[in-house]
């Protein structure tokens, strides 16, 4: 990368000129990967896992919960956390990779627990730190771009975390799946730890400034939360609905759980390329309100010729959306609060999003109303949207 520290660009470079993001976006972003490819992993591979330890459907439900448990808690107190940004990132991705040895060596259903929760917190500590960071080293006209390349690198390990399984069960049990894979961890580690420091970004410590419980945490911890609710807890059950819900075929089900991720990244694209020029409030709102029209749509019913269309739409509207909330969000905060408001809303937003949204919307589903979690998510998209003229305000405030 042509920068000379964590996002000094050397001028006239392609960093400089806005080609290629600094080699600090880019460590974050392998550090991302790992974190939820790891998560996708363990996902994908635990009902392999069920059969080999002979556990319980709501054992393994346990496992993953406490995982997912450990992550957002691990978010929500990292910028509290004493040392330097850069010593917390790396004590996460260090505490990650023998929690995950543990997990794909473990006998029992105790040792899974235990473990999970210790990969939960390790590759949970990162997200605020990480979205703090590359909103400094974007400024205020590139910030959207980089948290999009941030974003980016996120779908794609969903992608690869769930595909590493199929390809190496093939050779392997699924311990050598888990343990092959922390051999990415070991990249993330040795990645993040040679980004230079000289603008002193990495110094930042957490502890400093403490952010009052205002309306602007309030505002800023509600777009999250929702944002999180649609993008992990609607397309995470999308399967269930359609398959539980409306009797539809489960290879069909999984090919629009597929198409949706993908159409993600258009909205990603989009936040991306246009936020920075438009405005990040003008388009987090575009983007928004696709999201209400997609999920409305998908009301409609599995059976409907709007479903697969809203789906696309909503998928559209929602993964842009999670991308400008962490930049928008960000404005109504002084930089000396941004890592505790970050860590504040990710957070909560992580364990509403991962645990609590895809228990109610599985309730949901289970009661006979199939079409409700997307109601629920028209009227969580209108809360956010609210919420996120509010922060507006609070910017202009400044």
């Amino acid at each position: 990368m042509e920068t000379n520290a964590t996002g000094v660009a050397r001028p006239g470079s392609l960093v400089d000129r806005g080609l290629l993001p600094p080699y600090g976006v880019v460590a974050c972003s392998v550090v991302f990967f790992w974190a939820i490819s790891l998560r996708a992993l363990v996902y994908t591979v635990m009902p392999t896992v069920a059969a080999d330890l002979n556990l319980t459907s709501s054992a393994a439900g346990m496992v993953i919960a406490s995982m997912l448990l450990g992550y957002g808690t691990a978010s929500w107190f990292a910028g509290w956390l004493p040392g330097t940004r850069k010593a917390r990132v790396l004590g996460g991705i260090a505490l990650s990779i023998p929690s995950a040895v543990i997990l794909a060596t473990a006998p029992n259903v105790g040792v899974l627990l235990f473990a999970s929760v210790l990969t939960g917190l390790g590759i949970g500590v990162y997200l605020p730190l990480g979205i703090s960071l590359i909103i400094e080293l974007g400024g205020s006209n590139r910030r959207a771009r980089y948290v999009a390349f941030h974003e980016v690198a996120a779908t794609l390990a969903s992608f690869v975390g769930s595909a590493i399984v199929a390809v190496t069960l093939t050779v392997t049990d699924w311990h050598g799946s888990i343990l092959v894979w922390c051999l990415v961890g070991g990249v993330a580690l040795v990645t993040f730890a040679l980004i230079k420091d000289e603008g002193g970004k990495l110094a930042r410590r957490g502890s400093g400034q403490r952010v009052p419980f205002n309306r602007a945490l309030i505002f800023a911890t509600v777009t999250y939360a929702v944002g999180a609710t649609v993008v992990s807890g609607l397309i995470s059950v999308l399967p269930l609905i359609m398959v539980r819900g409306w009797g539809l075929d489960q290879g069909y089900a999984a090919s629009v759980t597929g198409y949706t991720r993908l159409a993600g990244l258009i909205g990603v694209a989009i936040a991306g390329l246009l936020a920075d020029r438009w405005g990040h409030f003008r388009i987090v709102f575009f983007l928004q309100l696709f999201a209400v029209a997609g999920a409305a749509a998908m009301a409609l019913g599995g059976d409907s010729p709007f479903f697969v269309v809203g789906t696309a739409v909503m998928a559209i509207g929602a993964s842009g959306n999670i991308v400008l909330i962490q930049v928008v969000m960000t404005s109504a905060f002084p930089p000396a609060q941004r890592q505790q408001a970050l860590a504040t809303a990710t957070g909560i937003g992580g364990l509403t999003g991962l645990v609590l949204s895809p228990a109610l919307f599985g309730a949901l589903v289970d009661a006979g109303l199939p079409s409700a979690p997307m109601l629920v998510v028209v009227a969580a998209v209108i809360v956010m949207i609210l919420a996120t003229r509010q922060l507006a305000g609070l910017r202009a405030e400044r």
